[in-house]
């Protein structure tokens, strides 16, 4: 029973992101060319806005991501075990939930960030869901960091945890680009770039702890 418990929190981090990017890639594909939003300007968030054409499905989206990274950090507290320095990496991974979480709740109140004449309008609501996104991203970017000494003892994760650190890293620096507004035009691309780029290593960490043979609190062997 509770090898099948761990299997099933290790899932969640394949399923939680998966839903999330379903969930935009709905929402892009039916609100693209319509009611001024384009995916080369506009970010995910405006798809939960109360005016998108399905608010309901980015922001059920945003949550099941939020639950889905909550309980893979527990799977993961089973994966590192120990105290310490090993609970650090579960822990960022739950902060970066809960700030999945709050960019959800704390939805945009409009979709579209720019307006007619190109100027960027941003609320104070919007501000407080950028700061919520801004502790996810944070939180998830340094999880790998410090997930890193303990599962690169084993060889069905070593290679898994490199990648998430190579993923967040490159996903931090398109963020960069995407927080300078140089190529303003490619906004919605650069985000959806930054946001799933880390998604992918995670879901292979999900996958490789979910097919362990042994028991979750000892890993697997190095």
């Amino acid at each position: 029973m509770r090898r099948r418990w761990f299997r099933t929190r290790a899932l969640a981090g394949v399923a939680g992101p998966a839903a999330f990017t379903a969930a935009w890639v709905f929402g892009t594909a039916r609100q693209h060319g319509r009611d001024g939003y384009t995916v080369q300007v506009e970010q995910i968030s405006g798809l939960a806005a109360p005016d998108a054409r399905h608010p309901a499905v980015m922001t059920a989206g945003f949550l099941a991501y939020s639950a889905g990274m909550w309980l893979f950090a527990s799977a993961l507290d089973d994966a590192v075990g120990g105290r310490g320095r090993a609970r650090i990496g579960p822990h960022l991974v739950r902060l970066g939930a809960l700030g999945i979480a709050g960019a959800g709740i704390l939805r945009r109140d409009r979709m579209l960030l720019i307006d007619l004449d190109g100027d960027e309008v941003q609320s104070g609501q919007n501000d407080l869901h950028d700061a919520a996104s801004a502790v996810a991203f944070t939180s998830l970017f340094f999880a790998p960091l410090a997930l890193a000494p303990d599962l690169r003892r084993h060889a069905d994760t070593r290679m898994v945890v490199m990648s998430g650190i190579a993923a967040t890293t490159v996903a931090a620096a398109v963020l960069v680009v995407f927080q300078s507004k140089r190529f303003r035009r490619y906004n919605g691309i650069l985000q959806r770039v930054a946001v799933t780029l880390p998604m992918l290593p995670t879901a292979a960490l999900a996958l490789r702890l979910a097919a362990r043979d042994t028991d979750p609190r000892r890993g697997s062997a190095a």
